[in-house]
């Protein structure tokens, strides 16, 4: 199981991250984690606080609908 992650940002080059997780991992499960990740990338190579602003953009309903309702835990 695996994801793609693009992050776009105006005047850059998009970053292009991929992240494997093991076969038992659900669909969910790799969105969610992908989404982790690129956040994880975003927090530690960007210095100014402007350029931490982020859209997460995903077709999965579930993956989106647990990072609007914190509540969700599944």
């Amino acid at each position: 199981m695996g994801a793609g992650i693009a992050i776009k940002r105006p005047g850059t080059p998009t970053v292009k991250l991929k992240v494997r997780k093991d076969t038992r991992c659900s669909n969910n499960l790799a969105e969610a984690f992908a989404i982790l990740k690129a956040l994880e990338y975003i927090q530690t190579t960007q210095t100014n606080e402007e350029d931490k602003k982020v859209t997460v953009h995903t077709d999965n309903m579930t993956t989106l609908d647990s990072l609007i309702n914190t509540d969700i835990h599944t």
